[in-house]
């Protein structure tokens, strides 16, 4: 099973715009290696959150632990023909925020522990009845937060590595687009995989591979090794769409 690295570089942290970015990134790819450019990609992702019960206010002061849960909807067609539907829970101590930082993984990017998320797939031409139903029946507890995409991004293979790139952005009412950032998936599916217990070592040559790009600010995310169900990189995405301000 190939291993993953997630790069997300916000828009707080780009000077230049984004779409400029992603076409330094690829001049960068062209000229330095030798690249073979494979079909586009594409992405969307809908973000639910529970609705809090009456009688347990978010901002409630005491010592408890408050738990929010989010449901996820991610199309992710390279990955899958499926659209899969992903619930999450974390929890926070109201005495002890923690903020999202730089440079930060999957498992400590965002406040609170995170229970890993439950993932059921859906056949894709049920997708859009799945979203009304959550709209006109689970409304009272499913409220829609946001919901963004990625379009016509850029996949290039560079020996056992594949690169996926492109601009996130955020649809807003009014059909208006607001860009978050770019994402740069980093797939390595090399010898080193035949064994699980490598991953660590795919996961060196993937941030080896990022770190020579000289890029700063990204947030990392990586999946965890011997996931046995194939929602992996699911749960990768989920995280990173999840976590995005």
């Amino acid at each position: 099973m190939p291993s993953s690295g997630i790069f997300f570089l916000p828009s707080s942290a780009i000077v230049t715009p984004e779409s400029k970015i992603v076409d330094s990134l690829l001049i960068h790819f062209t000229k330095r290696f030798s690249c073979v450019s494979l079909p586009k990609w594409n992405l969307q992702h809908k973000l639910f959150r529970e609705v809090p019960l009456p009688n347990t206010p978010q901002n409630e002061t005491n010592s408890k632990n408050q738990e929010t849960r989010y449901l996820q909807v991610l199309s992710l067609p390279y990955q899958s023909e499926n659209t899969h539907v992903a619930i999450t829970a974390t929890t926070q101590s109201s005495s002890q925020p923690q903020e999202i930082t730089p440079n930060s993984s999957s498992e400590s990017a965002g406040a609170g522990n995170v229970e890993p998320a439950t993932v059921v797939a859906v056949p894709k031409a049920s997708t859009d009845g799945f979203v009304q139903l959550l709209h006109a029946r689970f409304g009272p507890l499913w409220t829609p937060r946001q919901t963004t995409i990625v379009a016509d991004g850029h996949t290039l293979e560079i020996g056992s590595f594949r690169i996926r790139l492109g601009e996130l952005r955020q649809a807003q009412p009014q059909a208006q687009v607001v860009s978050k950032g770019v994402v740069v998936e980093i797939e390595y599916n090399g010898k080193e995989q035949e064994e699980d217990d490598d991953w660590g070592i795919a996961e060196g040559l993937i941030r080896a591979f990022w770190s020579d790009l000289g890029i700063k600010g990204a947030r990392e995310y990586f999946r965890t090794a011997g996931e046995e169900d194939g929602f992996g990189n699911v749960r990768q995405w989920c995280e990173v769409l999840r976590l995005l301000r």
